[in-house]
């Protein structure tokens, strides 16, 4: 109702943008990635990059589990092609070449790698075990619990993890 109060509009001639709602890796298939594509359109064949994940798109599957060669604005698919499982909510957009993809997906782990390693460290300094974390709850100071969590998909994990 507010795109048409505000009369927005895509623009399926440009390239696609877009946002992965989900992924995971499957059998067979590798990383697919659910991908709400809200601009442009996307195309098999085209390189992609979706936050530190790239590839070139080797098919797209709609809603109704048919294969498609091209995804116009406001269109869910699977996009099969990627090289690693992308995180949810990460922004997919293509790439003009090949090349390019795989130099900016680089650049974006890089530099996950280098903000998740103080991170990391900070988990870990914390209590891990039982009676450590007893201990401080007792003495009055703040204690974390840290938690493994697993689920079947990254969307499903960001969701019960926040």
């Amino acid at each position: 109702m507010q795109a048409e109060l505000l009369e927005l509009r895509a623009n399926p001639e440009r390239s696609a943008e877009g946002v992965v709602v989900e992924a995971k890796v499957v059998t067979g298939r590798g990383s697919v990635a659910t991908v709400l594509v809200q601009n442009g359109t996307l195309r098999v064949g085209e390189p992609v990059v979706a936050g530190a994940a790239w590839g070139r798109v080797r098919a797209l599957i709609n809603d109704t589990g048919e294969q498609v060669k091209v995804a116009g604005p406001s269109t869910p698919v699977q996009l099969l092609g990627l090289n690693e499982v992308a995180d949810a909510g990460d922004e997919i957009i293509v790439a003009p070449t090949e090349r390019l993809a795989s130099r900016v997906a680089e650049r974006r782990s890089h530099h996950r790698r280098q903000t998740g390693l103080g991170r990391d460290a900070h988990a870990l300094s914390g209590g891990a075990r039982l009676e450590d974390i007893f201990e401080q709850i007792q003495k009055g100071e703040a204690a974390n619990l840290n938690l493994v969590v697993k689920a079947d998909m990254h969307g499903s994990l960001e969701a019960v993890s926040e």
